[in-house]
């Protein structure tokens, strides 16, 4: 076969266009790896940074009091930020804080989702890739670009949110919430739960507003879930005396009325008046589990005390006192510090006026603490805490103020009583940076969970006392009785069995609680 003499060397030009070709698809390959690779170890340095802002931000909220207010606070965001920025240092990208408009940067953001409060850690890195055919196409350098979003659920409710919590399973002196003989029990942002029933008698009246009365019942099936129509009651779970009025309300704008029942729980009939759109959604009651970690136990250095305290002003000093301490008249001071009583000793503040901050009343053994002031002597005890091993708190008479205070009592009971008047006890708020050791940040009083408690609080005179925290007693007895008024505007309480009569009232509103936190969060990567 013959070649015609115009077709002889086309086979080269055939050859240097496949050599182009096959070396373009070779260069796009290459630039392809690159911005591949590019973009990977940039999505890895985004998700590693926004990971660590995550961390960072569920350290600081696993400590805090009330985790969901702060979360959208710079106390929270900014060491997010930073810790995101840091991380990305180590891959030498440099992070803009809180903005994306170089897509280099990272940002924080909070919100809610199916009613559970979170924070956002958002990060965005971007980079030039080294390409090589596509810089014949176009001299514009090639970027990547990527993000990622870490977000932290707040699951920070302990008990539920709720202000009362009865862990008794029995509807009788072991269990349940009652209001009986007058008395009254009336909460605001946060609801009630009993793990056995409810019991409201003559003209005594249980009011929730915004929030849920729930319990379970004595049997597997049985529920009552406020503002429903139906209620599954079963056995004895609710115990109502006639018309005793029982009321939620959800609508800020309605306002409670003692001549009109907005909900008459003993026939289940709601008030025709006001929409079904008011009333709480039904939803299965729940609690979440009580576990609260124990204060720690003190060390107790010398050296060992026994002054004489004796109608005299006297100032005393931290140390071990053999013979306890004991003061009924004058005035008492107390230096800051620990203080240890030997087993078998007390501490009785009679008729002195005492001071007694920054300190720790530590009982090496058994042995209670009490005051018994009268008239204005009373007991400053302003970020301290006392731990009892097998002894009784009891405050029968006069003033007490302590802002920043913790009381555990491993063995033994809780009383406000007789001419008590006053009181005023508040949660510390900040850790043990406003409350000395053992304090525990939120917890106003702590009883150990493996023995019987009281709390009793009976027969107070005006002004009522304010209790703000968590009382968390999950095995203590519970009663307000005696025409006392505590006002707990920030009070949540746990206990075996609690009780309201005798025209007692206990008022309670965590708005601004400062409340125990478990300080539970979830880290999610979104992106």
């Amino acid at each position: 076969m013959k070649f015609r003499k115009a077709e002889k060397g086309q086979i080269l030009y055939i050859l240097a266009i496949a050599m182009v070709v096959l070396m373009g698809f070779t260069a796009l390959a290459i630039d392809g790896a690159n911005a591949y690779n590019a973009r990977r170890k940039d999505q890895s340095t985004a998700d590693s940074a926004a990971l660590a802002g995550a961390e960072k931000a569920s350290q600081i909220l696993k400590t805090a009091v009330n985790a969901a207010s702060l979360a959208c606070t710079d106390t929270v965001m900014v060491p997010a930020r930073a810790a995101a920025e840091t991380s990305a240092l180590v891959d030498n990208v440099t992070l803009v804080d809180n903005s994306l408009s170089t897509n280099n940067g990272v940002t924080t953001t909070c919100g809610t989702s199916n009613g559970v409060p979170y924070l956002d850690i958002h990060t965005m890195v971007s980079s030039s890739v080294n390409t090589y055919f596509l810089k014949v196409i176009s001299p514009a350098s090639t970027k990547t670009t990527v993000e990622a979003i870490s977000r932290v659920y707040i699951n920070t409710q302990f008990a539920g949110g709720n202000v009362l919590v009865a862990t008794g399973t029995t509807c009788d002196a072991n269990g349940g919430i009652y209001a009986l003989g007058n008395g009254h029990i009336n909460m605001t942002n946060g609801g009630a739960y009993s793990r056995s029933c409810f019991g409201v008698t003559g003209s005594s009246t249980i009011f929730s507003k915004d929030h849920l009365i729930t319990y379970s019942g004595q049997g597997t099936t049985s529920f009552m879930v406020g503002g429903s129509q139906i209620e599954y009651t079963g056995g004895n779970g609710l115990l109502f005396d006639g018309n005793a009025p029982v009321f939620i309300e959800t609508d800020s704008n309605l306002t409670v009325d003692s001549g009109i029942s907005y909900q008459l729980w003993s026939n289940n009939t709601p008030n025709p008046a006001i929409p079904l759109s008011k009333w709480p959604i039904p939803a299965a009651p729940s609690v979440t589990a009580l576990t609260m970690q124990p204060p720690p136990t003190q060390s107790c250095p010398g050296p060992n005390r026994t002054p004489t305290i004796n109608y005299q002003d006297t100032t005393i000093s931290p140390g071990t006192y053999t013979n306890g301490i004991t003061a009924s008249s004058g005035a008492l001071t107390l230096s800051p510090g620990v203080y240890c009583i030997s087993a078998g000793q007390n501490v009785n503040f009679g008729g002195a006026n005492v001071t007694a901050d920054n300190t720790v009343i530590y009982f090496m053994g058994a042995g209670s603490f009490s005051s018994s002031s009268y008239g204005s002597t009373g007991v400053s005890m302003d970020n301290s805490s006392i731990y009892l091993t097998n002894g009784n708190f009891s405050i029968s008479n006069g003033i007490l103020t302590a802002d920043n205070i913790t009381i555990y009592i491993k063995q033994g009971n809780f009383s406000l009583s007789n001419g008590a008047h006053g009181v005023v006890m508040n949660a510390p708020g900040c850790g043990t940076a406003c409350g000395s050791p053992p304090s525990i940040q939120g917890v106003l009083l702590y009883m150990n969970e493996h023995y019987p408690h009281t709390i009793t609080v009976a027969n107070g005179s005006s002004p009522g006392h304010q209790l703000n925290g968590t009382m968390y007693a999950p095995t203590a007895l519970a009663d307000f009785s005696g025409g006392t008024l505590t006002t707990t505007f920030d009070v949540q309480l746990i206990a075996q069995r609690i009780q309201v009569e005798q025209g007692a009232y206990l008022v309670m509103d965590t708005s601004h609680a400062t409340l125990y936190s478990q300080g539970s969060t979830t880290i999610e990567l979104l992106k």
